[in-house]
């Protein structure tokens, strides 16, 4: 279990788990963030995440200001989440 602050890339993480299970919090809590409680998970999602325009996919993942913002290993590991969550 973690205690630990959330970073951007586990927020986006976690918004593209709900878009993949839907509310199936403990299929994305074994799957996607085992060191995480499912209480946890629904807190972060409905106070931060839930109806927040600027969690939504395209304007994170492919917002081109932000990407010419970002360094190229922080391009590759969004693309790597982006990829893991959505196969």
């Amino acid at each position: 279990m973690s205690y630990q602050k959330w970073t951007h890339e586990e927020e986006l993480k976690l918004k593209l788990a709900v878009d993949k299970y839907g509310n199936d919090w403990d299929v994305i809590c074994a799957e996607e963030f085992p060191q995480r409680r499912v209480v946890c998970l629904k807190n972060k999602y409905y106070c931060r995440i839930y109806n927040n325009p600027a969690f939504e996919q395209e304007n994170i993942i492919i917002n081109s200001h932000r990407e010419t913002q970002l360094s190229q290993n922080e391009k590759s590991v969004l693309k790597y989440i982006k990829d893991m969550i959505l196969q």
